[in-house]
């Protein structure tokens, strides 16, 4: 199956994605999404949508690179590395390793549960990772 690394461009912003489907029909989708957002539809905010919003007038897409392929970490993996190498709006990676991820969240978990919180019952400042450990001990 062929799979499609596509950018859209405008405003000065590069914005990559990819897709196994007819390109045209996935930037419809974008702006479809966009639409919905903006109307309250869609509780996500795309980084496309920087571009989506600027007006089908002010941006243009084209394919960058096609290839033949089923699976999916493929397809992402090429996609990251346009975004991973090129300047562009993406928010997010399309693909990290295993790894990576794990490291993803290690260091998330770390900063919650450093976060600074107050006990709703007796009001005492604790970190995050004590509260539970708090509520059953004392309440």
């Amino acid at each position: 199956m062929k799979a499609y690394i596509y950018k859209l461009t405008g405003g000065g912003m590069t914005y990559y994605g990819s897709t196994k489907r007819n390109v045209d029909l996935r930037i419809r989708e974008h702006i479809n999404d966009y639409n919905g957002y903006k109307r309250g539809k869609r509780n996500y905010n795309s980084s496309s949508f920087k571009i989506i919003g600027l007006g089908k007038d002010n941006f243009k897409y084209e394919i960058i690179e096609t290839f033949e392929t089923d699976d999916k970490d493929v397809i992402r993996g090429v996609e990251d590395f346009y975004i991973s190498n090129f300047e562009c709006i993406n928010n997010f990676r399309a693909y990290i390793t295993e790894e990576e991820y794990k490291e993803k969240e290690r260091l998330r978990n770390k900063k919650k549960n450093s976060q600074r919180v107050k006990c709703p019952t007796c009001n005492l400042e604790m970190n995050y990772s004590s509260l539970t450990r708090h509520k059953k001990n004392k309440h």
